[in-house]
């Protein structure tokens, strides 16, 4: 749904521009329910990982239950323990690796979508910045026509600059 025209101008005196402030308001509107569906995706997506490190944990928690039984076993085995000592000492080191591992990749997961969000929400803030300078240019579209286009410019090549920056930071994480 379009605004109504700032009534310091009329349509009369620079042509066109209602229906592109109201095409330039669509794509904010448009652009903000996109940030809300990506931002809904990646929290189920971050939920889902959170509900996985849990049931993992549990298991883990089981296992390492399993092993301590296991261990009071060997020590009334005299003449297994040696074989045992070795295959429980390397099951402990599975589950320690596990459980780091899966640690990691959840601190990885939750710094990618927050860095994501944070691309998101810079592009948004260039976006509305740009509406605010183009319903001042509304006022005045010769003298500011310049700085509109200098500053967007800007905003759009530093959103761009921070969403290429954000997938390189993720995989050197990740230990890539």
């Amino acid at each position: 749904m379009a605004n109504p025209p700032n009534p310091g101008w009329s349509s009369t005196s620079v042509p066109g521009l209602e229906s592109l402030g109201g095409m330039v308001d669509n794509a904010v509107e448009s652009y903000e329910r996109t940030l809300n569906l990506v931002q809904s995706w990646f929290e189920g997506l971050l939920a889902t990982y959170k509900e996985q490190s849990d049931s993992y944990g549990a298991m883990l928690r089981s296992v390492d239950a399993s092993l301590h039984a296991l261990e009071e076993v060997v020590e009334g085995q005299a003449k297994i323990t040696r074989a045992l000592g070795e295959s429980l000492d390397a099951q402990r080191q599975v589950v320690t690796a596990a459980t780091t591992s899966n640690e990691n990749s959840t601190e990885r997961i939750e710094k990618f979508v927050g860095d994501v969000l944070g691309v998101l929400t810079g592009q948004l803030q260039a976006l509305k910045s740009q509406v605010e300078i183009g319903q001042s240019m509304m006022a005045d579209p010769v003298s500011t026509q310049s700085a509109l286009f200098l500053k967007m410019t800007q905003d759009w090549t530093d959103a761009y600059g921070r969403m290429l920056s954000a997938t390189p930071q993720f995989k050197k994480d990740a230990g890539g």
